[in-house]
């Protein structure tokens, strides 16, 4: 319930492997499936606080284990408990923390080596804004083609429309990248899409990460396409 698990977020992984929440079902075993096929936690056990509903799922899974009941059956017989909104307070300029919670701080001011400060308990994380760059057409084309991931048994297929690098999933199709950083690129919608070499610089897969709460999932590229 702190946050401290590690377990990635299940709502992001389902939003990234094309999940449409208006068709298909799904409930807290499809979540235990979903996080077992996870070959990485996002963080070490306790390292650091990131907000993850997966714990939640899984707390419901353990209290209908223990207690033979259905969730909603057992909360009705103990008595619900709501979640509440959790209000910052600015204490200087650019500086904030949360208000129950006064030692998680946010330091906005900027540096020459970092932009943004998030402090857990005395422990910081440093975040840079990243620089643009520009690709021509002729760099992108080694990005395209099909990549799977195991963990969220989908498919990603990139393609150059008009000098411009798309990717289509299910339930989503041309999605507009843009380059950020070397074999880097996102989509404006908090979602980074950052492609591995091997040795000989040849674009072996791809690391997804969305949300600063899952990162790093693992794609292979079809080598067959090349």
């Amino acid at each position: 319930l702190n946050h401290t698990s590690g377990f990635r977020n299940y709502h992001t992984l389902m939003y990234l492997s094309g999940f449409n929440y208006d068709r298909d079902y799904y409930d807290n075993q499809t979540v235990l499936n979903l996080i077992k096929r996870q070959k990485n936690l996002d963080n070490i056990l306790g390292e650091k606080v990131v907000y993850s509903n997966t714990n939640y799922n899984l707390l419901a899974l353990i209290i209908e284990k223990l207690s033979n009941q259905n969730l909603n059956a057992y909360l009705k017989a103990k008595g619900s408990m709501g979640k509440n909104r959790i209000p910052l307070v600015q204490t200087g300029k650019n500086l904030f923390v949360r208000l129950h919670s006064q030692n998680i701080k946010y330091d906005f001011t900027t540096t020459d080596k970092y932009d943004m400060i998030v402090s857990f308990s005395g422990t910081p994380f440093y975040f840079k804004r990243a620089k643009i760059i520009t690709k021509s057409s002729s760099d992108l084309s080694k990005y395209t083609g099909s990549y799977f991931s195991e963990e969220l048994q989908t498919t990603y297929t990139f393609n150059l429309e008009n000098a411009v690098l798309n990717l289509s999933y299910h339930n989503n199709e041309d999605i507009t990248l843009h380059p950020v950083e070397l074999n880097k690129f996102g989509n404006n919608d908090r979602t980074l899409y950052h492609f591995t070499t091997n040795k000989v610089d040849q674009i072996i897969g791809m690391l997804l990460s969305c949300d600063g709460q899952v990162k790093n999932i693992e794609f292979i590229k079809d080598q067959t396409q090349d």
